[in-house]
């Protein structure tokens, strides 16, 4: 059968089915089904005849008892849950039903031969839905005037859901105490990245309704985000997401976006993204995104303009298009493998490579302290135009520009590092000049500072693999300085935020 678990079984494995059914001169008894340790349900047939008026559906082996009202229970306790694949295989039913009512010109379904579902009672040891995975959820669910009442009760997951019926215009309103998202997407400098615990549905911008969700603790990876508000209204092509915003200790966002059909046919969406983003922990803020141990400190903030084929969840560094571009400043690069003596590990952050070999351990080898940070990078289908990155600090100032192929992980770029030799003069003088050294070589550092650095400018072509790129020394000539952000911080992206 193919059914989810623990339905689904091979085609030569047996499973125990019973069905048991008693006529008497008073009409039928309750029908009694059995499929071996995974389900048990009855049916009671209307007095009058037709179809079934009361029903009660068990998802483990404990005995099932009839509703007293019309209408069918479900409940039970579950190993796993997965929502994801239960929607797929119940579209998959649709669809052949459809065609099968077609094809024999029947205009009611089978559907009709059951009552409509109006309780669910289950408990699921874990949940799959949305790509996500939950673990110890309980799900009680009731119908009411206006649809239906959800109630979600987890260590992961807890809240309302208000579902209104299928003919309505009202939002579907979600709101949760606590919402623990295990990982992301895909992360920053490795374009499969972590892929999600399931396929998640497959649905179409025009077949959603209007959300509100609302969440009080959000999580990702074990880590605090914070509160969470998002408002999402129907268009007459898909989703318009009207306002995003997410409030922590470590990160403040918000955005606004769109999932709407492409004009390709059913299977056709796009998804399109703008998000600013702000933090005065930019370290522990790139540690959400995968990143451990390579910022400390700093404060900054990021503007995105992103689209990409597909629903929102389908997200990938191989498919996406448009602008990023952040500015974070009084930070450090942290050591890594300051042992080996050449390893500047930048890479992450600019969507480098992860390893990139220089000459400058004595600068670099206990990790770089920066005054400020900044890059802009325009990604077209899985290619990304490293327009300008730089990371200027009291060591030295750092620039890369060029291109990177996230479909097949290679990169061409041209790397410049500048040490700040001049900053080290007066202690110099110091030495060996005592006060009045130190005064004279401060003073002529301050009129020469710009031409005693550029004498030491070192230039690199970054090639190949990005894992293992090639590194080669191309010279020392000066390249025009890169653009700097406005004072203000403002960063220059063609869109304002809330446009």
């Amino acid at each position: 059968m193919e059914l989810p678990q623990p339905f689904a079984k091979q085609a030569n494995e047996f499973r125990l089915f019973r069905l048991h059914a008693r006529f008497d001169e008073n009409g039928p008894a309750p029908l009694r089904v059995r499929y071996s340790d995974q389900l048990r349900a009855l049916f009671q047939f209307a007095p009058e005849g037709g179809g079934i008026s009361h029903a009660a559906i068990r998802l483990d082996n404990a005995a099932p008892v009839l509703p007293t009202s019309p209408g069918m229970h479900l409940r039970g306790r579950l190993s796993d849950l997965d929502l994801d694949q239960w929607h797929r295989t119940w579209k998959a039913l649709q669809t052949a039903q459809s065609g099968s009512d077609a094809s024999e010109g029947v205009s009611g379904g089978r559907g009709d031969m059951l009552p409509p579902l109006t309780v669910v009672d289950l408990h699921a040891g874990r949940v799959n839905a949305f790509g996500q995975r939950f673990s110890d959820v309980g799900i009680s669910a009731s119908t009411a005037i206006l649809g239906w009442h959800l109630q979600l009760a987890g260590p992961e997951l807890a809240g309302t859901v208000l579902i209104p019926k299928a003919d309505s215009e009202q939002a579907v309103e979600i709101d949760l105490e606590r919402l623990h998202l295990r990982h992301a997407a895909a992360r920053l400098g490795n374009g499969t990245g972590e892929r999600a615990a399931s396929q998640p549905m497959d649905l179409k911008p025009r077949d959603m309704p209007p959300i509100r969700l609302s969440v009080e603790q959000a999580l990702l990876n074990g880590t605090l985000l914070g509160q969470v508000d998002l408002n999402v209204s129907r268009v007459s092509d898909g989703l318009k997401l009207d306002h995003f915003a997410l409030d922590g200790p470590v990160l403040r966002m918000s955005g606004n976006g769109a999932w709407r059909d492409a004009g390709g046919g059913d299977a056709s969406s796009a998804t399109h993204l703008q998000v600013r983003l702000e933090t005065d922990k930019a370290g522990r803020a790139m540690d959400l995104f995968g990143q451990d141990s390579l910022l400390g400190g700093g404060r900054g903030e990021a503007r995105l303009d992103l689209r990409w084929p597909g629903a929102p969840t389908d997200f990938a560094l191989e498919t996406v298009n448009g602008e990023v571009a952040f500015l974070i400043r009084n930070g450090h690069l942290l050591a890594v493998d300051p042992g080996a003596g050449r390893v500047f590990g930048l890479l992450s952050v600019t969507m480098l490579p992860r390893r990139l070999l220089l000459d400058f351990s004595d600068l670099f080898g206990r990790g770089f302290a920066f005054d400020q940070m900044a890059s802009r990078m325009r990604l077209n289908n899985g290619a990304g135009e490293l327009e300008y990155f730089y990371v200027h600090g009291p060591a030295a100032r750092v620039e890369a520009s060029g291109k990177l192929d996230f479909k097949h992980k290679t990169l061409d770029q041209v790397v410049v590092v500048t040490p700040r030799v001049s900053s080290a003069l007066p202690i110099v003088g110091g030495l060996a000049g005592g006060p009045v050294g130190a005064v004279a070589l401060f003073v002529t550092q301050r009129l020469l500072e710009q031409e005693i650095d550029s004498l030491t400018r070192y230039r690199y072509r970054v090639s190949g693999d990005w894992e293992e790129p090639a590194v080669e020394r191309i010279g020392t000539s000066r390249p025009p300085p890169p653009p700097v952000p406005p004072a203000d911080g403002g960063l220059p992206l063609p869109f304002s935020n809330g446009r």
